[in-house]
């Protein structure tokens, strides 16, 4: 059997964003076929790394290296060997990595700006694999400035890397891609701590293998699809999505033909692969999408970790959309949306599952919470308008009545077993559906049009408060969950996503 940290603790989900508070741990044990991806190589850079590494210094249009491994050309540095380089400085132009097939390249970002007119301000085009590790106390930016967007500018990203690619360290990374991908990887993506933030054209983080999340924080603002990969695997870290069509989308697809307002670069060119697996250990989720929240075109498994889920308000999309099925058997999902197209956990689930059914609209802004007794077990604000919602935790008892208080109203709901695709709602049925508007990729409740992000230790604050990283049980680059300032509430919390991280290398 597999066991891993989970925190009991009281939390409340609060407009999407959650507060925790944690009061003690113990062992989680999982099923023995639980999917656990930690990643397929070492993204551990010491503060020996550090000292010794080149230096690559970036000032405007220019960039100096004393080193025959480092080639510059005009608006290029080009990378030419295995090795350890730290970027300072300022740069118009870009990063090209081409190496040895079993050569390592990392590069410590120190406080990096650079701007590729080109679209792709790191280019890794051939090495064994790519870490970038962001140095601690640093601020990072890249900027693909493309105008005029071609098809063959849909395979460019500011990130671009045709070989695995990972992300380290305690810094920060701005990434601004308004006309493509973020991050885009042939191979798989590996994310293991930072503080990222995305504004993206197309994808925010795009592998055609396998999207690994252990630890950091990834807020993506901005986006048509937010995460995208055959297999996504979210095991620790805060991860918030404001998708303008999917949040997090499984596929393996091949087709290219995807821009704003399609279904994803590869979406339901796979239906039913159960090779293609969006899989949630740890870590806490919240997703607004104009499209589907949660997709697989294969399936979901959960085993952990904490989701909040606001789906579309036309009943084309559902909060939660598989192909094949939905396998619950531990964390807390909470999804709210359309039941045009609703969709339930599986039946085979250890998870019991509240599925409900309004008979009028919910509106945005309305409170939802479900208790036993007189015991809070999950409170949330409405992000977006919806007539659905699906609640699923540990807490809940095969059989056992609860109440759910949506708005001013109070009903008695039953948690049951799943039901898949079948509607077996347990509150009222009947009502209109919702508006069926587009979404712009805006607004999506998360402080003000887009949110404010301050690139910090990857917190939520306060009931629609700003992404300001403080106080929310996530303590410093490898902190501990101090439980400090998280809210009332039942028993819920986020783990502390730090348990498969890496620590500071210069020994902080």
């Amino acid at each position: 059997m597999k066991t891993v940290k989970k925190m009991l603790a009281a939390a409340v989900f609060v407009a999407g964003l959650v507060l925790c508070a944690c009061k003690s741990d113990e062992e989680q044990t999982l099923p023995e076929n639980t999917n656990i991806v930690t990643g397929e190589f070492d993204t551990g850079i010491t503060s020996r790394d550090i000292e010794n590494a080149i230096p690559i210094r970036l000032d405007g249009e220019n960039a100096y290296c004393d080193e025959s491994s480092v080639k510059i050309e005009a608006g290029e540095v080009k990378i030419k060997s295995g090795g350890t380089y730290i970027l300072s400085g300022t740069y118009i132009g870009s990063i090209k990595i081409n190496a040895a097939e079993t050569e390592k390249v990392n590069l410590v970002f120190d406080n990096v700006s650079i701007v590729s007119k080109g679209g792709k301000c790191i280019f890794a085009k051939q090495t064994d694999n790519v870490v970038i590790y962001l140095r601690e106390g640093s601020n990072n930016r890249l900027v693909a400035d493309v105008e005029n967007v071609s098809e063959e500018d849909l395979e460019k990203a500011a990130i671009q890397s045709k070989v695995s690619l990972a992300i380290d360290g305690n810094g920060s990374l701005d990434i601004a891609a308004p006309s493509i991908d973020a991050i885009n990887s042939d191979e798989n993506i590996l994310i293991n701590g930072g503080n990222i933030v995305i504004t993206a054209g197309d994808d925010g983080i795009h592998s055609d293998k396998s999207v690994v999340i252990n630890s950091g924080s990834v807020d993506i603002k901005e986006c048509c699809e937010g995460i995208e990969g055959a297999g996504i695997y979210i095991n620790g870290g805060c991860i918030n999505i404001v998708a303008s069509d999917d949040g997090i989308n499984a596929t393996d697809g091949n087709s290219t033909n995807a821009r704003k307002g399609d279904s994803g670069k590869n979406k339901n060119a796979d239906s039913g692969n159960d090779d293609i697996l969006v899989c949630i250990n740890g870590g806490t989720v919240n997703i607004d999408a104009a499209g589907d929240g949660l997709d697989s075109n294969g399936r979901i498994e959960m085993n952990g970790g904490y989701i909040y889920v606001s789906g579309s308000v036309n009943d084309n999309n559902n909060a939660t959309d598989y192909d094949t099925e939905f396998v619950m058997n531990g964390g807390t999902i909470i999804a709210t949306g359309m039941s045009g197209m609703y969709q339930s956990i599986a039946e085979n689930s250890k998870n019991m599952v509240i599925d409900y059914k309004s008979g009028k609209l919910i509106e945005e802004g309305s409170l939802i919470k479900l208790m036993d007794e007189n015991l809070v077990l999950l409170e949330c604000t409405m992000v977006k308008s919806g007539n659905a919602v699906m609640i699923s935790m540990n807490e809940l008892e095969e059989g056992k009545e609860y109440t759910l208080v949506v708005e001013n109203e109070t009903v008695t709901v039953t948690a049951t077993k799943g039901t898949g695709s079948e509607m077996n709602f347990g509150g009222p049925g009947g009502g209109p559906g919702g508006p069926r508007g587009n979404f712009d990729g805006q607004d999506g409740g998360f402080d003000g049009p887009r949110g404010n992000f301050d690139g910090q230790d990857g917190g939520f604050d306060g009931p629609r408060g700003d992404f300001d990283g403080k106080e929310s049980g996530f303590g410093g680059p490898r902190g501990d969950f101090d439980g400090k300032d998280g809210g009332p509430g039942g028993p819920m919390a986020p783990p502390d996503g730090q348990e498969d991280g890496f620590g500071d290398p210069e020994g902080n």
